[in-house]
């Protein structure tokens, strides 16, 4: 049963292939390499665009992009969201669960075996499962696809949409809406609008990572220092525009004129999108200015701190940088990891990190500190942390605790 609605589905998603282009906080949210592929097909379906690449040569060689790939892992990325993460969480459980994680990125080990061999209790286990599925992408660690979808119905609060998919599979594969709108009670108008949102949304939402398979890094900005002054810059691959040649038929032609609407909604959210990322860019620059100028430890900074200086929402800052790149002295880094959080003392994660791996070369081998007598060192540093933090990071580093560190 899952099968043939998961097949109705993947048919479903090919067909509003190109919605996310025409939703502007979806179109925010993809990466450069996503919205360029998409842009390219549906320039083959509606002949009033055009497209003409700009300074860079990505658009018609494939060996081009092999100069900016770089593999995208899972797991890492997971791991990184777990550490920032400012929720409470077991790290045993956590770890079990993203290494257990199959090729699609779904978890589909038994919850009451899992718990006996991890000595927890099923409402802490599903506690920490319900964090790494809220992690990006949403519905990681999902049992299978309609999981998937359902935990991402779930996190919009689109509960309807999720119960549908939880109680009503053949009446969905039989596109039978009348029947699910009478047993839940709701109009075929609702039942409809629900079917469109659940349409939107990805049943593999694993599938940008892959453990054989490169992603195409393609860097949304460019940032470079020039007479001691940070100067931010889009970096632009493409210049789109619509064909004037089609601009009589508008008035007389249905079909041209859906073209032409089409194309309005691309152009000016695509602006949107440049314009927004460049207002968050640049004012997370200006935190971080020091980083890029003199080498600095990164500033503290969370994405509400973008948000609030700027007047927006926080999930329009997350949407913001969500898969988004900056080339610096010819690297590229996510613009995610120049958020840094702080401890609940307010300093800066980044030099807390730094300041424990100097610490821990300099120890002596014979008789390594243990995790009270690191706290104490970082106190020499101005750094004021708790046993837990320093716990927390060393586990984040991939640093042994000190009896395995000994050297007898």
């Amino acid at each position: 049963m899952n099968y043939r609605l998961n097949k109705q589905l993947k048919t479903i998603q090919t067909q509003t292939f190109h919605a996310k282009l025409y939703d502007s906080l979806e179109f925010l949210r993809i990466s450069n390499s996503e919205m360029f592929q998409s842009i390219l097909q549906l320039i083959q379906e509606n002949p009033l665009l055009e497209i003409e690449p700009i300074s860079y040569p990505y658009l018609s060689l494939d060996e081009s992009f092999e100069n900016v790939s770089k593999q995208v892992d899972l797991k890492a990325h997971l791991y990184f969201q777990l550490h920032t993460t400012d929720s409470s969480y077991d790290s045993r459980v956590c770890s079990y669960i993203i290494e257990s994680l199959n090729d699609s990125g779904f978890f589909n080990d038994d919850f009451e075996s899992v718990c006996q061999k991890l000595n927890v209790q099923i409402d802490v286990f599903k506690k920490n499962l319900n964090l790494i599925q809220h992690f990006d992408p949403i519905g990681v660690a999902a049992k299978d696809s309609i999981d998937a979808l359902i935990i991402q119905c779930k996190n919009q609060h689109r509960y309807h949409a999720a119960t549908m998919l939880q109680c009503y599979h053949e009446e969905i594969i039989q596109q039978n809406y009348v029947s699910i709108a009478k047993n839940m009670h709701r109009t075929l108008n609702d039942i409809k609008q629900d079917m469109a949102f659940i349409r939107t949304l990805n049943p593999y939402p694993c599938s940008v990572f892959s453990s054989e398979k490169n992603e195409f890094i393609l860097p949304d900005l460019k940032v470079e220092i020039i007479d001691h002054q940070i100067v931010l810059s889009p970096i632009r691959y493409f210049q789109i525009s619509t064909n004037d040649l089609y601009t009589d038929l508008i008035d007389h032609d249905p079909t041209v004129r859906k073209y032409f609407q089409d194309a309005k909604i691309l152009l000016a959210n695509l602006d949107k999108r440049n314009s927004t990322l460049m207002l968050v860019a640049s004012e997370l620059l200006k935190i971080q200015e020091n980083y890029f100028l003199y080498g600095s430890e990164l500033e503290p900074c969370t994405q509400q701190n973008i948000a609030s200086q700027l007047g927006i929402n926080a999930s329009t800052v997350s949407r913001a940088i969500a898969d988004k790149y900056y080339e610096f002295n010819h690297h590229y880094f996510r613009l995610s990891d120049l958020f840094v959080s702080s401890t609940t003392q307010g300093d800066s994660s980044d030099a807390i990190k730094k300041a424990m791996i100097e610490i821990i070369e300099d120890e002596d081998k014979r008789a390594p500190f243990n995790d009270d007598q690191l706290v104490r060192e970082l106190k020499k540093y101005n750094l004021n942390v708790s046993r837990r933090t320093v716990n927390k990071y060393r586990t984040l580093l991939n640093i042994q605790k000190a009896s395995k560190r000994r050297i007898k």
